[in-house]
């Protein structure tokens, strides 16, 4: 083949692969949940740190792919029962969705025992108990009111349920977090 031919010829664009999705979730996560906090593996844990330890082990080699998104998961190092799922946006390289199977984790109510012990200072911390079976947590950052983005919401919403299913959980909680412009 000519140099001219090679130059013609279109480029293969190169597979999309874990790291290229996960570079957009570490980059756009602060942002994306500022401030928010959740009760996941440890009590009143920051979201935005809490998906980078539910990604910290890579799923699949190769993204899902629909269109312009892109769906990776993971799991928690030393915890693999802990995952995430999140779908990014790879033209504007912003977060769609995140889902989150974790156990729960709260600090208990104390007893007067365990009260007094606090006072004594035998105690340093309040227990904290986690539950027996996995919920999912998601999080769906609406980014426009378009009747199209709200369709690829519920879209968006089905995929992470069904790796919900695929993984196991009881029980969901979902979450839409506005990052738009508030209208005139």
């Amino acid at each position: 083949m000519s140099a001219a031919a090679a130059m013609a010829a279109p480029r293969q664009a190169a597979p999309l692969r874990h790291d290229d999705a996960a570079a957009i979730v570490y980059a756009d996560a602060k942002a994306a949940f500022a401030g928010m906090r959740i009760n996941a593996y440890i009590p009143d844990a920051s979201l935005a740190k809490t998906i980078g330890e539910f990604m910290s082990i890579p799923g699949a080699e190769t993204p899902a792919q629909f269109g312009a998104d892109a769906m990776i998961d993971g799991c928690r190092r030393h915890s693999c029962i802990e995952k995430a799922a999140v779908i990014v946006d790879m033209r504007t390289r912003k977060i769609l969705a995140v889902t989150l199977r974790n156990f729960e984790c709260q600090y208990s109510v104390l007893d007067d025992s365990e009260i007094a012990a606090m006072a004594r200072g035998t105690a340093s911390k309040p227990l904290v108990r986690c539950n027996d079976e996995p919920i999912l947590d998601v999080y769906v950052v609406r980014r426009s009111l378009r009747p199209d983005a709200l369709q690829a919401e519920r879209e968006q919403l089905a995929r992470l349920r069904q790796w919900g299913r695929e993984v196991g959980s009881v029980g969901e909680r979902v979450q839409v977090i506005v990052r738009y412009a508030a209208r005139p």
